[in-house]
Order: structure tokens, then C-alpha cells, then sequence
């Protein structure tokens, strides 16, 4: 586990690959988040020494919550998103996928989608400076 920063986040450790704390975290991540494989973010945190630990610990409370998906459902519901040609009826049986395979591509692009979508929201509040009340300023007095 260097820390190495920049690095490809293709070449992180797997999930095959952790073991000990990483592999416990990686299980929990998929268990809170209700996602079936650990997307290269928290793979490439492991990377980081205590990032994936601090990390986790940082936002699980707010996955918890149920915030994230909440708020990455309201996003897709008002994202309007190109959508592709069609394809060719037989095109991807020419470069070898077949309906089994397009079944599991497509299981894995949801995946990735709701799981990076839910990343996004809840991962930013690790980078961006706090605003509101801090959890020790008393409690303003209720409207009259």
C-alpha cells in the first residue's frame, strides 16, 4: 500500500487482492451502498495510507442516511441525457457479444452508474469547505 498519488485507477488493487481491514471496508462499502463490485474511487483510496479507512469512515454515516441515492435519483430524473443510435440488429454478435454478455455488460454499467453517481454527491463533502452550523454552536431559539 504506497502512497502513491496519480496513480491509474485501473491498476488499483482488486477486490480479489484485499485482504484484512481493506477487504472488511470493501464488503461493508458494498453492503451500505447495496452495489455489487467496489468501483476504482475506493479501490484507489486504498492507495492512499488511512485514506480508504478514513475515507469510509468519514461518509458511511451519510450513505446510511440514504441521501446519496436520493439525491443521484433526482439528478437522473432531470438529466437530459443524449441517447445513442440504435444498434444494428447483429452488431454486437460480430465483435463476440452475445445476450448473455450484453446481459452482464449491462448489469455492470448500472453498477458503475449508481454507484460512481452516489460517489459523486457524497464523496464531495470529504473536498469542499463546511458551511452552516457547526455541531457545538447552541441551537437558535424557535420563530415566535
Amino acid at each position: 500500500m504506497a502512497g502513491r498519488l496519480g496513480r491509474d485507477p485501473v491498476s488499483a488493487i482488486s477486490e480479489a487482492e484485499a485482504t484484512g481491514e481493506a477487504a472488511a471496508i470493501f464488503a461493508d462499502i458494498r453492503a451500505t451502498m447495496e452495489i455489487p463490485l467496489i468501483t476504482s474511487i475506493w479501490r484507489s483510496l486504498y492507495d492512499i495510507e488511512g485514506g480508504l479507512t478514513a475515507a469510509w469512515r468519514a461518509v458511511k454515516p451519510l450513505y446510511q442516511t440514504g441521501q446519496p441515492a436520493a439525491a443521484l435519483a433526482r439528478v437522473m430524473a432531470q438529466a437530459d441525457l443524449p441517447v445513442p443510435q440504435p444498434l444494428v440488429p447483429g452488431q454486437l454478435a460480430c465483435v463476440g457479444i452475445g445476450p448473455d454478455d450484453l446481459s452482464a455488460i449491462r448489469a455492470i454499467v448500472a453498477a458503475y452508474n449508481r454507484s460512481n453517481g452516489m460517489n459523486m454527491v457524497a464523496l464531495t463533502a470529504l473536498v469542499v469547505p463546511p458551511a452552516g452550523a457547526r455541531p457545538e454552536d447552541p441551537v437558535p431559539p424557535a420563530p415566535v
